[in-house]
């Protein structure tokens, strides 16, 4: 049996390295650092334009 990968991720704002596993990297729902750099990294539904939205809510005549 091969021994889990671990990797180091590198803050964008410190540069300060956190070597983690695989399996904790997929499974990370935010990035926190030390230093106060915070990300969010569940996706976002992207925002339609509100020429879309109005069509979308127009009655039918």
């Amino acid at each position: 049996m091969q021994a889990e990968l671990t990797l180091n991720l590198k803050c964008p704002s410190c540069g300060s390295l956190t070597p983690k596993s695989l399996t904790e990297i997929k499974a990370q729902k935010a990035f926190d650092c030390e230093c106060g750099f915070h990300a969010d990294l569940t996706p976002k539904a992207l925002a339609r334009p509100a020429r879309q939205q109005r069509e979308k809510l127009a009655i039918p005549a």
